[in-house]
This record gives structure tokens, C-alpha cells and sequence, in this order.
């Protein structure tokens, strides 16, 4: 048994030996020697060390110990970048990255061991600045912004320097704009597509290498900047009196733009606008047959003004096509004893004039032409076929000259015929297909045909045209017409089908024969289309809550049979829908035009006092019998729930005067108000005669620096209109809500103020509704304390007063200052004068602050002796577009609910029936009057189909401005 014993020990030993001797050394060893921070652990590779920041401590280890720092030597690459001391402590000088090394002494029984790490000094910017801070660019135009750094003095006297930072950019919407970098302080926008909501672009500056880092990393500066993308925008005169635009959305009502030349005289234009499908060209045309030549500007709604030259229309050339062709005159001859040449003249823009009075002074040989574009060669004897005749035109204005050897030839005939398209008579446009249940009376084919010299000849007896396929589509028989589109003449051919019903989907295929030469056309495709009835429609809640009690826009889709989308109203409203509640005419579940597209709304059934959310079902049956549903939720009818505060740029900080204490008004309508879906509330119609407004102001201020406002018998601070008690105000206008007067202006205070909602519980119990608080303070301070002062001057009129505004900040607040008591204005004349040749100058005014120091600001600010246009239109305050009922709504009440004002900030009072009314979304059966003239109106008796409540899009342009206004106006 002692010997199996000793035997097994045995094993055991030697098992052990085997184990330690093949148990894996480098994951120790790769482990033993490092660079460590002090109290660490870890081992350093690479650390970031900021130039001006502290010196970090480093330990060596070796072996797995720490080695002392006298028992061996550190060493930098390059000391002038980052220095290392014996005793480990590492320094950032400037930027640059080192290696820094920690070799051990050598012993008899040791060799010298080296550790290493890089260390990048590094530069940290307190602040980056973007200049602009907002940029305007076109569609497909580029715009750059700078970037700057700032650094403080402490660092820059150390050596450091921005260039370690790396620019990042991120676009909100890359559909919008784009944006990239170029070099370390440069960023390039690129506008993609024209939008009306400006894209942010986020700027990071990060010591790093990609953008996903610099989103993580610590130390990272970040800016944004809005940039609003704007289409193209662009003019030229292509004719004498026509001038192109190039734009989006561009309108077909010539008050919609403003041509001036350089003295401000603006071109009367004629009122139809002639507008590409794509609504991208526009060509305006001017009253007179010639534009005064020139230097003019085009403006057009927000886009920035365009110039353009004008210059007077002069014949260019006489161009005698065909230019070797004496031409006999056929079969109306038979003796050959006449032949014909022809002739065209073109003016300085490509445009045949040979029928107008600028082309009607041409002489043939001496001999004016009594026939506008031919000349006429007579003979005693007959033209002989390849005899030769000489030929010269002049025109007796220009003197420009036209010479041709002309041989006799042939008489002209047809030879052929080319087809140009399907033409839309009532859209007046070409069109690529036609659809199932189309009125071919609207459409017409068009071939343009050319004789045998080329030249164009549309005698549309002897063309014979054809269609195949299965379509059912085919050729009106009778007579011909012809037709000039874009001052070009064609010859038509009408459409016919062989029955009674619509066309069959398929391809037709169009082809013309000559019956003079027997030359065929190409033949030419025609898509008929289905006319996409909707097959299938599936509806949402939609993208907001459906609120008991006022419409919803649901989401919805619609497929026709080939599963492709509908979104063509006349087709949409074919479906028959059911379900919702019908209001003021209109049914409860429908199809609406809106802002250019189609919606789907919806009234709810239940009633606006429901507590909880129900269900409610909608049902459609399509015109190809398909039947279907959906299920919604309503919610509860919206009530107040939360202030959110206060709305934007509204003071909470003022100033004083020795002897004369400032006075803040915060009024009801400064407040934003939530209700319980997180929506924005009006405070007028949210609160009516079931809420009120409690204020609690912070006590015991009132000597120090502020007075009191609005104690009640009770104690409590309340609203200047009255919490609701035992009978209920309903909240009136605008009132006031916390009014604060500096009382010792000489010292820097602030009070507290708290706002909640009350509720009517019954008519003597009101309740505060809870989470509905919001606590601000109210600062004051010595002028002298003011920070971030601005002076801002708008456009001023030349020899008026310029308009100064002086904003300032207390502790981040915005604050209300006072001319005479917080700032005197030393000068704000503006100079009557300009040199000749300009309407806009650059003049300065002056501040001086009331602070005891006389510092005076100066602000430099743009004035312009050009006529008052009206620039800008809104919505009276507090009236929400508001519209009498029963009332006719013509340009005088609309007017009447705007607030008008020209490019210098006065007030306008335009005439009526200057302005150009367009009214939409007006209820069925409503008939308006000359709708988008200056007449338009919806008179007294169908104003009186409308119902409170109603809401009526209008869109007003201004002729002799740019300014087009849209909004929506609502009876009441």
C-alpha cells in the first residue's frame, strides 16, 4: 500500500512538472510590461494629452511590478511636442504626436527593458463659429460656409493650434440638401430640391476620424445651421416683347410677378401667363409690342430678385428657302408662266417676323414685295425646268441683303408627314397616353408635313391617316383643321372610337401616308391607359389623433387593378364612402383637395363630451364592387393640459432708471399652451368659461426692487381678468397677466412667478389641474449689467426716420428695454440722397446707453429711396382669419383681417379691387364670382350656405409686388 502511495505521488509530481512546462507563456509575458497611468492597471497605447491641460503621471511596469522611476530613464521623440519628466509626468507643448519610452538600467543579472506608448497632443477649442450661420442656396447650386475656431489665450500661448480638429456634417434631409467638407474650415451645401422647411445641417469638429466617432466621443464641438433650398430661379427676353422665367411652382397670373427696370417703372404685363406642365418655365408678355431696352429685375412670391437685359428687336436676317429653288405654281398654271421663291425674316432672337411689321420692308430686285414671304416671277413665255434666275432681297430698314441663283423646279407637293403627338385642345398640352374613358373630343393628332424642298407644307387633304390595334381607337372623319401650338402650325386629326363604351387598354399605332408622293410617316406608338378606378383602399387613423368633435386627416392608400397607385381626386371621390357624422353640408367620410394633394378626412360620430376613447367603423364599395373597412379610434375633444411655457422671444428681464422704474407686461397670449395629446392650444379658444389662468407671485419682494400685482382678499395672486369663482369670465382679448415695475432700479433682483390651470368643477368649485404648472423668474438690473446688447434696423426708407430696435440679455433672458430710459438714440436720419444710377445705400445710426459710461453702439443699416411695395401679409393677432357669417367675402373683408406692411415695416392699406382673390376647399354648392380676378367674391346669399365654422383656403396676389398670400380663413 506505501508503495502504490509513493508511486501515485510520484505521478502526481511529474504531471505537475508536464503542466507547468507546456502551460501557455504569452499571454502572460504580452501582459508583464507596460506603460500604465498612475493608479492604473491598464496599459496605455495611445493616450490624447490637450496642449494647456494637466500633466498626466505614468508608471512603468516591468515583469509585472512597478518599476521606480530612478531605476531607469524616460525619454520623449520630441520634447517640443510633448516632454516627459524623470519622474514620468508627460506634458503637451504643441500639436504633434510623440513616443514616449521607459528603458530600465542594466544590472549583472538584468538586461535593460524598454516600454513605449504614443502620445497625440491634442488642441481643445472652447468654441467653433459658422460664417453664415444660415444659408439660401438654389436647387442645384452649391454654397459655402466657413468654420472658425476659437481657443483660448492660455493655449494659443502654449503652442496650440485647431489643425488637429477634423469637420463632420450631417444633413437632416439629403433629398433637401447636402452638405460636405473641403479642407478643415470649409463646409460646402448643395441644394438638392426646393423646400419651404429649411434642412439643419449639424457640424461636428471632433479630434477623430469618422463621423460615427465624433458623434461618441467626449470632447467634440457641435453647431447647427438652418439652409433653405429655392428652385431655380432665373429670366431672359427670348422675344421683343416676351420674357422666360425659370422657376418651380411657377404661376400663371402675371400679378403674381413684378418686372422693373432701373428707375423702378414697372412693365405692365399682359394677365395670361403662359407656364410649362412642370410649371417650371414661364413666359410673361408685356402690353407693349417692344420692351423699353434696358436693365431689369424680376421677382417672383420669396425667390431673390433675377436681372435681366432688354434690347430692342432688329431684323437679323433674310434667310430664301429653299435657297436654290425657283418653285412653278402647279397645277393652278398650266401655261408654267408663274413660279414662286420664298423667303422668311428672322430677327436678333431666332423669331420669324416675316408677317410683321418689322419684316414687311423687304425689296425682291429692286421691287417691293407685295406678298409678305414669297416672290412672285412671271414670264411672257414658260419657265423652262433647269433654267436659272437671280434673285436679291433688301431690307430697306436694317439693310441686311439676300442673294440666290434660283434654278426652276417642280411644283410643290406633299412628300411627307411626320406625327408630332396627342394634343389636349382643352389643357392646351401634349399628352404621351390617353385613358380608358377619355373625351376624345378634347384631343386632337398632330403631323406637321414638309414638301419635297423642305419646306412646310400642311395640306391635310392629301394625308391619309391610319390607326391599328385593338383599342378601339380610331380616326374622326370630316374636315381638318390646322392649329399652331408654340407658334408652330400643324395639321389635326381628330379621335374617334368604334363604339359607344370607353377604349380598351393597349397600344394603337399612328401612321400618315402622302397621297402625292406615297411617302409613309414612322410609325408611332399611343398608350391607351385603364383609367385606374380604385380596386382596392385601405385607411389609417392617419399620422394625429382623431379628436372627437373636429375633422382628422387619415392615412389611406388606393391601388387600381395593375396594383399601381390612385391619386387622381376625380377618381378617388368615384368611391362611395361610409361613415363619420356630416357637418355643415359635408359628409362625415371624404375626399379633399389639399395644398396640391388629395386627403381623406374624417368627422367623428361621437360627440365632443365623450371621456374615453371609442371605436368608430368606415366602410367604401368601389366602382369595381369591391367593399371594405377600417376600424378608428376617436379621443376625447382636446382641453388644456400644461402650459409649456412661454412662447418665444418673450421678455422676462428689465431695466430701470433712477427716478423712473420700467414697467413688464407678460400677457395670456405669450403663454404656450399643450393639451393632453401634446398639441399646441390656442389660449383664446382653449380656455373659454371652463379655464382660467392662476398666477402666484413670489412674496415678500415688494421692497426689494419690485411691486406687487394682483392680490386678492384672499391672498392669492390671480390673473388682472379673474380666476373663475362663483360665476365665470370668459377670457377676453389679450389681458394681462403679471405686470412688473421696477421699483429700486439701482440694484439687481428677481421674483418668482408660478402659472397653473383652473378649472370650472361646478359653478362655485373650481380645481387646479394638475401637471398644468409652469414657474419662471421675472430679473431686473442696473442698465450697467446689460449683456449681449444688439441694435437691429430694418430697411428704412431714404429722408425718413430709421426704426431702432435694441435687444439685450440679464442672465440669458431676453430683456424689454426703453428709449429715454435705457438707451438714447444720438442719430437715426436717414439720408435723403443716393448717387445717380442707384435706389439703395449703406448709412449708420447710433445708441448711447443711459449707464453712466456714454458707451455708444453704432449700427450700420441698408436704406433705398424705391416706391413702398407691399413685402408681407399675416393674419390679424388674435382673429384666427376670422370671417363674418352671412356676410359676403369679397377683396374688402379679406383685406380687413390682414395686417399688411411694405418692404420698411409701415403699415399698408391696399385698395380693394387691387387684389387678386383665388379662393378653394369652399364647400359644395357655394358659387363664386370671376374667382382668381380682382372681382372675385362669394356673395351675400351664398355666403349664407356656409356655416360657422367653415374654413375657406384663399390665396391674395398684389399686383405691382412679388407677395402672394395663402391661408386659410374660418366663418364665424
Amino acid at each position: 500500500m506505501k508503495n502504490f502511495s509513493k508511486k501515485l505521488s510520484f505521478v502526481m509530481a511529474t504531471a505537475m512538472v508536464v503542466t507547468s512546462l507546456y502551460a501557455p507563456q504569452g499571454a502572460e509575458a504580452a501582459t508583464t510590461n507596460k506603460i500604465v497611468e498612475k493608479n492604473s492597471k491598464s496599459a496605455v497605447k495611445r493616450k490624447n494629452i490637450y496642449i494647456g491641460g494637466q500633466v498626466v503621471d505614468f508608471d512603468a511596469v516591468v515583469k509585472g511590478k512597478v518599476v521606480k522611476d530612478s531605476k531607469g530613464t524616460w525619454k520623449s521623440s520630441d520634447s517640443k511636442i510633448a516632454s516627459v519628466d524623470k519622474n514620468g509626468k508627460v506634458k503637451a507643448r504643441k500639436n504633434g504626436r510623440v513616443t514616449i519610452s521607459f528603458k530600465t538600467k542594466a544590472t549583472k543579472k538584468t538586461k535593460s527593458v524598454t516600454v513605449k506608448m504614443t502620445i497625440d497632443a491634442r488642441t481643445r477649442a472652447s468654441k467653433m463659429t459658422l460664417t453664415p450661420s444660415a444659408v439660401v442656396v438654389k436647387e442645384g447650386e452649391k454654397s459655402t460656409v466657413g468654420v472658425n475656431y476659437e481657443i483660448s489665450k492660455k493655449i494659443k500661448a502654449a503652442g496650440g493650434k485647431a489643425t488637429t480638429y477634423k469637420l463632420f456634417v450631417e444633413s437632416s434631409d439629403e433629398k433637401v440638401a447636402k452638405a460636405y467638407v473641403e479642407g478643415n474650415n470649409k463646409i460646402v451645401v448643395e441644394g438638392v430640391a426646393k423646400s419651404a422647411t429649411p434642412v439643419s445641417i449639424t457640424v461636428y469638429s471632433a479630434q477623430v476620424y469618422k463621423l460615427e466617432n465624433a458623434k461618441k466621443v467626449k470632447y467634440k464641438l457641435t453647431e447647427k445651421f438652418d439652409v433653405k433650398v429655392n428652385g431655380k430661379f432665373d429670366a431672359k427676353q427670348v422675344r421683343a416683347n416676351k420674357i422666360s422665367v425659370v422657376g418651380t411652382n411657377l404661376s400663371t397670373k402675371a400679378a403674381a410677378y413684378v418686372v422693373k427696370n432701373t428707375n423702378g417703372i414697372v412693365l405692365n404685363l399682359k394677365d395670361n401667363v403662359e407656364v410649362n406642365e412642370a410649371g417650371t418655365v414661364a413666359t410673361l408678355e408685356s402690353v407693349v409690342g417692344q420692351i423699353p431696352a434696358g436693365l431689369y429685375t424680376v421677382t417672383f412670391d420669396k425667390e431673390d430678385p433675377v436681372e435681366f437685359t432688354a434690347v430692342k428687336q432688329v431684323v437679323e436676317k433674310i434667310v430664301i428657302e429653299p435657297a436654290d429653288k425657283l418653285i412653278l405654281k402647279g397645277i393652278n398654271d398650266p401655261d408654267n408662266k408663274v413660279a414662286y421663291a420664298y423667303y422668311k425674316v428672322l430677327d436678333n432672337f431666332g423669331e420669324n417676323v416675316t408677317e410683321q411689321p418689322l419684316g414687311a420692308n423687304i425689296y425682291a430686285n429692286g421691287k417691293p414685295v407685295t406678298k409678305k414671304g414669297e416672290v412672285e416671277f412671271t414670264n411672257n413665255s414658260a419657265f423652262i425646268l433647269g433654267s436659272t434666275f437671280g434673285l436679291t432681297l433688301v431690307d430697306q430698314n436694317s439693310g441686311k441683303t439676300a442673294n440666290a441663283v434660283l434654278t426652276v423646279s417642280r411644283e410643290s407637293v406633299l412628300s411627307e408627314a411626320s406625327f408630332k403627338g396627342v394634343y389636349d385642345k382643352k389643357e392646351k398640352k401634349f399628352v404621351k397616353t390617353l385613358s380608358e374613358r377619355a373625351d376624345l373630343n378634347d384631343y386632337v393628332l398632330l403631323f406637321e408635313g414638309k414638301d419635297q424642298y423642305g419646306r412646310t407644307k400642311n395640306n391635310a387633304d392629301k394625308l391619309q391617316v391610319t390607326i391599328a390595334g385593338s383599342t378601339g381607337l380610331q380616326v374622326k372623319t370630316g374636315k381638318v383643321d390646322q392649329i399652331k401650338v408654340d407658334g408652330v402650325e400643324y395639321m389635326t386629326f381628330g379621335l374617334d372610337r368604334f363604339t359607344q363604351g370607353k377604349l380598351m387598354a393597349g397600344e394603337a399605332t399612328v401612321q400618315a401616308f402622302s397621297l402625292e408622293s406615297g411617302k409613309q410617316s414612322t410609325p408611332v406608338k399611343v398608350n391607351v391607359v385603364a383609367s385606374t378606378e380604385v380596386k382596392t383602399l385601405s385607411i389609417g387613423n392617419g399620422p394625429k389623433t382623431i379628436v372627437a368633435g373636429e375633422d382628422a386627416e387619415l392615412s389611406y392608400s388606393a391601388t387600381d387593378a395593375d396594383g399601381k397607385p390612385v391619386t387622381d381626386f376625380d377618381i378617388l371621390s368615384r368611391v362611395t364612402l361610409n361613415g363619420g357624422k356630416e357637418v355643415n353640408g359635408k359628409k362625415g367620410l371624404r375626399f379633399e383637395k389639399k395644398d396640391g394633394k388629395v386627403v381623406l378626412i374624417y368627422h367623428p360620430v361621437a360627440d365632443a363630451n365623450i371621456d374615453r376613447a371609442v371605436t368608430e367603423y368606415v366602410s367604401y364599395v368601389t366602382q369595381t364592387n369591391n367593399v371594405g373597412n377600417a376600424v378608428l379610434t376617436v379621443n376625447p375633444a382636446r382641453v388644456p393640459t400644461k402650459i409649456a411655457g412661454l412662447k418665444k422671444d418673450v421678455a422676462t428681464a428689465l431695466t430701470g432708471k433712477d427716478g423712473a422704474g420700467n414697467t413688464l407686461t407678460i400677457k395670456a397670449g405669450d403663454i404656450a399652451l399643450k393639451d393632453q395629446y401634446g398639441d399646441d392650444l390656442d389660449v383664446k379658444k382653449a380656455l373659454g368659461t371652463d379655464y382660467d389662468i392662476l398666477v402666484k407671485l413670489e412674496e415678500g419682494k415688494k421692497n426689494n426692487g419690485f411691486s406687487d400685482y394682483g392680490t386678492n382678499a384672499n391672498g392669492t395672486y390671480v390673473a388682472s381678468f379673474g380666476a373663475i369663482s362663483g360665476s365665470n369670465v370668459a377670457l377676453t382679448g389679450d389681458p394681462n397677466l403679471v405686470t412688473a415695475t421696477v421699483t429700486n432700479p439701482a440694484i439687481s433682483a428677481s421674483f418668482g412667478v408660478e402659472l397653473s390651470l383652473l378649472k370650472k368643477k361646478s359653478a362655485t368649485e373650481v380645481v387646479e389641474v394638475s401637471g398644468s404648472k409652469y414657474s419662471f423668474r421675472i430679473n431686473a438690473a442696473p442698465v450697467k449689467d446689460l449683456k449681449n446688447i444688439k441694435v437691429e434696423i430694418p430697411l428704412a426708407k431714404a429722408g425718413s426716420t430709421a426704426k431702432i430696435k435694441v435687444t439685450a440679455t440679464i442672465d440669458g433672458k431676453a430683456v424689454k428695454l426703453e428709449a429715454n430710459t435705457d438707451y438714447q438714440v444720438i442719430d437715426n436720419t436717414v439720408p435723403a440722397t443716393l448717387p445717380v444710377g442707384t435706389t439703395k445705400g449703406k448709412a449708420n445710426a447710433s445708441i448711447m446707453l443711459l449707464d453712466g459710461s456714454g458707451k455708444i453702439l453704432t449700427q450700420e443699416y441698408e436704406f433705398s429711396k424705391d416706391a413702398p411695395v407691399l413685402s408681407s401679409a399675416e393674419i390679424k393677432e388674435g382673429t384666427n382669419g376670422e370671417l363674418n357669417h352671412g356676410a359676403a367675402i369679397d377683396a374688402t373683408a379679406v383685406l380687413a383681417a390682414l395686417d399688411l406692411e411694405d418692404q420698411y415695416g409701415v403699415t399698408v392699406t391696399p385698395t380693394p379691387t387691387t387684389a387678386f382673390l383665388t379662393f378653394s376647399n369652399v364647400k359644395d354648392g357655394v358659387a363664386i364670382t370671376s374667382n382668381g380676378s380682382s372681382g372675385a367674391k362669394i356673395d351675400t346669399a351664398e355666403a349664407a350656405k356656409l356655416a360657422v365654422g367653415d374654413k375657406i383656403r384663399i390665396k391674395v396676389a398684389f399686383p405691382g409686388t412679388s407677395y402672394v398670400f395663402e391661408d386659410d380663413f374660418v366663418i364665424k
